[in-house]
């Protein structure tokens, strides 16, 4: 049997993901039951590993999945998954918890299952039962495995895994067999975290750290205010929560990494009692912030894709009516989010334009005389290279009803163009593009000043100040249809978004029904991004050309005639007759933004060589993010660029009123 995997994108409707994580469906009309009985059926705990899906449920049965990979030739595919066995573990009492924990110790190939409170091992990837001779064991909770441990370690001496059984913790080495190492005197432990000797314990009320070896414990103040009599005990302000943390829930973590600094978050099932019921939604909270630092530290990720989501209301798209379950699983997987590809992927734009060649005016609804090989060879083309940008990596899953969900790290691209499409519209729910030109001006400003950390937020970047631009110079095209004569804070909020944007002018003049004549367009038309041509086009099809007004003596000429005739003199003088506008002087700056040293040695010389004066800036930028000596700069410029060391001095001395005599030894 085949389950369904994620679809390409998110399924349409108003899913519009601002927040700092989005899902992924990683499968869904998971066969709950054998006899096709889902309804009393739950899915109660998740794993992954290379490639094997491992689901538990409340009917104490185990289903393992085994991942097909997409196809070869679909840059954006998405894998699919095939049932390859149900599993019922071994328990000694019927109960209604089913299946508690599917804990993997990879690295000795076993698997522990608790099941109504018992706990029984098993072989990867397969589970078929291991030690034979092994009862199951009445356990309430499994884990502990050292977060320090070396996988060879563990290979050749087996892992350590923390029993809980009631009254204490059972310490227990599973290698060929599984031997008792010690037990530890603490009852009703409900989790733990061990990093080599030292475990953080919990049960109902408190935590405590253990050192296992020594069997000392040093108790710890509760970090949670539903105890109010504890947390009474601890000083300082308390607070009253009306929400309910699901203690029985994993909760999953994103440390950032020393490569690339991210926020760090913590993500947490929460559940509370509202008009709908017993509701429940993921929390996100920063955990590297200060509360005194003055940005929202929470947020609730957006349900609204899920089947139980209690609709598509911005105050009903944080809860589910399921329970929900969150986890991080054994195995990092990669993730595709193609939106990044559908907005920053070129595609040719239909406008109202003139052929070049001829005077045949073509609209947006009729056919364009082009090779519709061509055209779809050169999407093709933008997909491949766009598809590079959109995988990330993810480790945390949620599961609801019958289908599980991979939480991705929402990209900082696809956040701020959510955003700018809850700016298209003043009015909630409208289809209509109406921009909200506060909203627009201030995500333009928010970005304002931000260095791109990737190749997605190098491209990203500029697509978002152009669709801004682009939103801003519709809301003035809309306020002259109306009559209404602009503020001028509008006209030169709007006329600054353009020139940052530097997006193609003959865009702008295609949306002026008076002046779209104007615009000439080559045989292979005009090509923008995927964003920039929805929204174009989208534009283009709710206007009324006949009831535009063109008189340059009334709001025409004062909003947009005057601030047109500008636009176009700053491109001229920008792009002159080249086809990029300032394409070097971006280049030397991208140089500068990028830390991969030996791409900035090579390309920075090229540059040097094409453009002595401004190439050599590179090598002396104090802000760029790879830094040269003045005498490495100087070396470097000697083998590589002779012609511009004379340059690089010059500018040293006179642009950066530097001393450079060990350089002039060095020439």
């Amino acid at each position: 049997m085949q389950a369904t995997a994620s679809p390409t994108s998110p399924r349409s409707g108003n899913h519009i993901q601002t927040g700092s994580y989005t899902l992924r469906k990683l499968l869904s009309d998971i066969p709950l039951s054998a006899d096709g009985n889902d309804q009393d059926v739950r899915i109660t705990c998740v794993e992954f590993w290379n490639e094997n899906l491992y689901i538990g449920t409340s009917a104490a049965e185990i289903l393992h999945f085994v991942l097909i990979p997409p196809e070869p030739n679909d840059p954006l595919g998405q894998p699919s998954f095939i049932i390859a066995s149900r599993l019922q573990p071994a328990f000694t009492q019927q109960s209604t918890a089913g299946v508690q924990q599917i804990l993997l110790l990879p690295n000795v190939n076993k698997a522990c299952i608790l099941c109504n409170n018992a706990l029984t091992f098993y072989t990867l990837p397969e589970l078929s039962p291991a030690f034979a001779s092994q009862k199951p064991i009445s356990c309430v909770w499994v884990g502990g495995v050292d977060q320090n441990g070396s996988p060879q370690n563990d290979s050749e001496q087996g892992a350590v895994i923390m029993m809980c059984l009631r009254s204490r913790i059972q310490l227990v080495r599973i290698a060929e067999e599984p031997r008792r190492i010690r037990n530890i005197e603490f009852g009703g432990c409900l989790s733990t975290s061990r990093r080599d000797d030292f475990a953080c314990v919990a049960d109902t009320h408190s935590y405590a750290l253990l050192d296992v070896v020594h069997q000392q414990k040093i108790p710890l103040f509760p970090i949670s205010s539903l105890d109010e009599d504890a947390a009474s005990t601890v000083g300082g302000a308390s607070q009253d929560i009306s929400s309910q943390v699901d203690l029985a829930t994993s909760i999953a973590a994103s440390m950032p990494s020393a490569e690339q600094p991210e926020e760090g978050y913590i993500l947490a099932v929460i559940k509370r009692k509202t008009e709908h019921g017993m509701v429940s939604g993921v929390e996100i909270q920063r955990w590297d912030l200060d509360p005194g630092e003055g940005i929202a530290s929470k947020e609730w990720l957006n349900l609204s894709m899920l089947s139980s989501s209690l609709g598509e209301d911005v105050h009903h798209t944080r809860y589910s009516s399921q329970a929900l379950g969150i986890r991080t699983v054994s195995t990092e997987t990669e993730v595709n989010l193609s939106e990044i590809s559908d907005i920053l992927s070129l595609r040719r734009v239909h406008l109202r334009a003139r052929r070049r060649g001829g005077s045949i005016s073509v609209s947006a609804s009729e056919k364009i005389d082009l090779d519709k090989k061509v055209e779809a060879d050169k999407e093709r083309d933008e997909v491949a290279f766009t598809s590079r940008l959109c995988k990330f990596k993810s480790h945390n899953v949620l599961w609801n009803n019958n289908e599980v969900w991979w939480v991705v790290r929402n990209p900082l691209i696809v956040q701020l163009d959510a955003k700018l499409k809850l700016a298209q519209s003043a009015t909630p729910g409208s289809r209509q593009i109406e921009p909200n030109f506060e909203d627009v001006v201030y995500l333009l400003n928010s970005i304002r000043g931000l260095e791109p950390r990737n190749e997605a937020e190098f491209l990203g970047f500029t697509y978002i100040r152009q669709k801004a631009s682009l939103l801003l110079f519709m809301d003035l095209i809309l306020r002259t249809e109306s009559g209404t004569f602009a503020y001028e804070i509008n006209k030169r909020g709007t006329e600054e978004a353009l020139i940052e944007g530097e997006i193609d002018p003959r865009v702008i003049l295609a949306l002026l029904p008076n002046l779209s004549g104007e615009v000439i367009q080559g045989e292979k038309g005009i090509w923008v991004q995927g964003g920039l041509k929805d929204v174009v086009e989208k534009f283009l099809a709710q206007q009324n050309p006949s009831k535009f007004p063109t008189d340059p003596a009334g709001p025409f000429g004062d909003n947009l005639l005057q601030l047109i005739k500008r636009y176009l003199l700053v491109w001229r003088r920008k792009k002159g007759f080249g086809s990029v506008a300032d394409e070097e002087e971006e280049f030397r700056k991208y140089l500068s933004r990028i830390r991969d040293q030996p791409m900035v040695e090579e390309y920075g010389t090229w540059l040097a060589n094409r453009n002595p004066k401004l190439g050599v800036q590179v090598f002396a930028d104090e802000n760029s993010r790879v830094k040269f000596k003045h005498e490495e700069a100087v070396s470097l410029l000697k083998e590589k660029a002779p012609a511009a060391v004379k340059e690089y001095l010059e500018y040293l001395v006179y642009g950066k009123k530097v001393s450079c005599e060990p350089c002039e030894a060095t020439r």
